[in-house]
């Protein structure tokens, strides 16, 4: 049947029952014309959260050379999908969605002319669950398309925290129009214009941007003339096992340190966390920092997360300070939970060794148990500081994100600590925005006793707005010892990657450099860069986790997995690079001789 027919059909076929009349008068006509002003003919046209065949059918019909794909999570328009996909066979496609509400459940969904997204949706729950999906939809965009947001009409809740302190326009809004302002703010939607429609609705429409920080050209790509080399780090049981390249278990937050016997430097020491809601922090020692013996007991115990001292494991940073191992840790939260001292404030401890106990206390269940009691060998343990320390920055809504208290920092991501300068620098979670743009700021000691105020960290080219620097690992540049060097987690503008970046003084940086491109899902990284770098002769070794447990979603269980498998994640790895510090001097002296 040609499309002219097809398009009369569907046009004067009746609305089913059950559809959502607010998505039927969705005024696609203008929208298509608001298409029509700024691009030329589309061939693509995606819709998210779609509720009849509506915008499909005006978009088609109005385009005779477009395709058509969309998303129904609500699966309410069966009758329509069949009328539209039998009379425009190759040019209509509506797959399922899932109460997950993600467009990961529809791989078709990519390369975008026209995106058009929905967001009405019945309950704050799934509601949310689209606001979360937002970076992943925005994502099935290309370059210069056009997109559309609608839904109802953006009021405040009848009970809503007031924002003190935030100036931004979208401090002042609420729902999904907040999160447009906000796609406005970041740089990543332009020539924005709002519409009021009837019935209590609102459509805007703007140009997607793609101009990321994490679209340049990285420091390790081929072609760099064997200036870098990459190997997978292995974990070997027995001469047996086949999968050493695969991390043992759901292991994070890694970090690398020469390890030290009697003051001297003796092989690589790599400490993890054990798992998201960790029980423990664990380390490994290997000769050559590459292949790293894992008895059949397991590996060592560091510190227990419930310990009778301190609870410090969730966010640790590790380093070597005159010979000796110095751990800072700890969050804060005024619901604390069971535990001694759990959630009180950031500590610090000392030992000669990394391992808990001279014996060498195992990472597991009975074992952790047992050493939570215990005093091991760490000591001078104190309190550094809590949430309310001066200049920390929490700008978080409690209705987005309910362990946020304003003004009262969580400390949330992971701690980077280093000597510089006759001073400690310590780096951590700042969250200047109501939700997302997670950021970095730091405060200083001569002592380890008293601490500065908190400051935001400036980063050249870079505002907090534009995305999320998960968190900055920080140590002194083994190519200008003059200098910090910092590896970063970063997305920005939707794209994703492995950064670096400098500086002379730990509070200005530079420009971030991609190191390596990767994935993003929502507003993190697929891959975090590992703590710690490692001189070796003429190279430098870094390392970079691969596939972070966790990204995809918080907690999965194998159950969701089943239900969900774009969830499951390419296998974990830990990967080394080796630099050259030939290439990292230039890169340095380039990027400072760059700043003012």
């Amino acid at each position: 049947m040609p499309s002219e027919s097809a398009c009369t059909l569907l046009a004067s076929s009746p609305r089913p029952k059950g559809t959502r009349r607010g998505t039927a008068l969705a005024p696609a006509d203008e929208w298509t014309r608001a298409v029509e002003q700024t691009l030329s003919p589309p061939s693509r046209v995606c819709e998210v959260n779609l509720g009849t065949a509506h915008v499909a059918l005006t978009f088609l019909c109005r385009f005779g050379s477009a395709t058509y794909n969309g998303i129904d999570f609500r699966n309410e328009s069966r009758r329509e999908r069949r009328l539209l996909e039998q009379h425009l066979p190759g040019r209509a496609h509506i797959a399922s969605g899932d109460d997950m509400r993600s467009v990961r459940a529809a791989p078709q969904l990519t390369g975008c002319d026209v995106l058009i997204m929905g967001m009405d949706d019945n309950g704050m729950r799934t509601r949310k669950r689209l606001f979360a999906d937002l970076p992943n939809a925005l994502r099935r965009a290309a370059p210069q398309s056009r997109v559309i947001m609608h839904g109802r009409e953006c009021r405040a809740p009848k009970k809503h925290v007031v924002r003190p302190g935030c100036t931004l326009p979208s401090c002042s809004m609420h729902g999904w129009c907040q999160r447009w302002q906000e796609l406005q703010e970041a740089g990543i939607i332009n020539a924005s214009q709002c519409h009021a429609s009837p019935a209590g609705r609102r459509w805007c429409t703007g140009t997607l941007v793609h101009q990321s920080i994490c679209h340049r050209s990285p420091l390790l790509e081929s072609g760099s003339g064997g200036m870098w080399t990459r190997a997978v780090v292995k974990f070997e049981r027995d001469t047996k096992r086949t999968d050493a390249e695969r991390l043992p278990g759901p292991w994070r937050y890694f970090t690398v340190l020469p390890c030290t016997q009697s003051g001297a430097e003796s092989g690589v020491c790599l400490f993890f966390k054990d798992g998201i809601s960790e029980e423990a922090v664990g380390g490994l020692a290997s000769a050559d920092g590459l292949n790293f013996a894992l008895p059949t007991t397991g590996a060592k115990l560091v510190l227990p997360r419930k310990w009778r001292h301190a609870a410090m494991t969730h966010n640790l940073a590790i380093v070597v300070d005159r010979g000796e191992f110095l751990a800072v840790g700890g969050l804060y939260n005024p619901t604390r939970e069971a535990g001694a001292h759990a959630n009180d404030g950031v500590w610090a401890a000392r030992a000669a060794s990394w391992q808990f106990e001279i014996n060498g206390s195992l990472l597991g269940t009975a074992e952790t148990r047992r050493a939570s009691q215990q005093h091991g060998q760490w000591r001078d343990v104190r309190l550094l500081m809590n949430g309310k320390h001066p200049g920390c920055i929490e700008g978080r809504d409690p209705a987005v994100a309910p362990l946020a208290y304003p003004h009262i920092c969580e400390f949330d991501g992971r701690w980077s600590l280093v000597f510089f300068r006759g001073q400690y620098f310590l780096y951590g979670r700042a969250n200047p925005g109501l939700h997302g743009q997670r950021y970095v700021q730091v405060t200083r000691s001569a002592d380890m006793h008293e601490w500065s105020a908190f400051e935001l960290i400036e980063v050249r080219g870079y505002h907090h707005t534009q995305g999320d620097m998960y968190f900055l690992t920080v140590h002194v540049n083994p190519a200008d010892p003059g200098s910090l060097i910092g590896l970063v987690p970063l997305v920005h503008r939707l794209g994703g990657c492995i950064g670096l970046t400098v500086s002379r003084d730990g509070q200005h940086w530079s420009d971030v450099t991609p190191l390596a491109r990767c994935d993003v899902y929502g507003e993190r990284t697929a891959h975090h860069p590992v703590a710690g770098l490692i001189p070796r002769g003429d190279v430098v070794d870094l390392y970079v986790h691969e596939n972070v447990p966790g990204i995809t979603a918080d907690r999965v269980s194998e159950r969701a997995l089943r239900r969900f498998p774009y969830l499951r994640q390419p296998p974990s790895k830990l990967v080394r690079y080796s630099v050259a510090k030939t290439v990292l001097s230039t890169w340095t002296s380039a990027a400072l001789g760059a700043m003012p």
